[in-house]
């Protein structure tokens, strides 16, 4: 995210695969500093983990559910997700600092 006066207003379709790529390059952005931390780790995307993820705060998941992901950010290599989904399920739900970075394949093998 290179502007970041954008970065709040931006939010990413899950269920757009071109869409969901480019907020995982995003979120990999964002958590560089994280990731020089753990030099020789290989992150990468976790898509199965952002649905996992998302199923264990919000329940069961409806198929034809619409969802979006937005990254929040925080301190410098600490952003947050915020995700939610379409009116028939309308809360939204925030994956916390361990959470986020999980979806870049974090934590690397001990």
């Amino acid at each position: 995210m290179t502007e970041q006066g954008d970065a709040p207003e931006r939010w990413y379709e899950a269920g757009d695969p071109d869409d969901f790529q480019v907020f995982f390059d995003d979120l990999g952005r964002e958590l560089e500093l994280f990731r020089r931390v753990h030099p020789g780790h290989v992150f990468k995307p976790n898509h199965q983990r952002f649905w996992e993820l998302v199923a264990k705060k919000k329940g069961n998941m409806e198929p034809e559910t619409r969802t979006w992901a937005r990254i929040l950010l925080g301190m410098p290599g600490n952003p947050t997700v915020y995700v939610k989904q379409s009116a028939k399920v309308s809360r939204e739900i925030t994956l916390n600092e361990d959470e986020t970075r999980q979806l870049i394949g974090w934590p690397p093998p001990p």
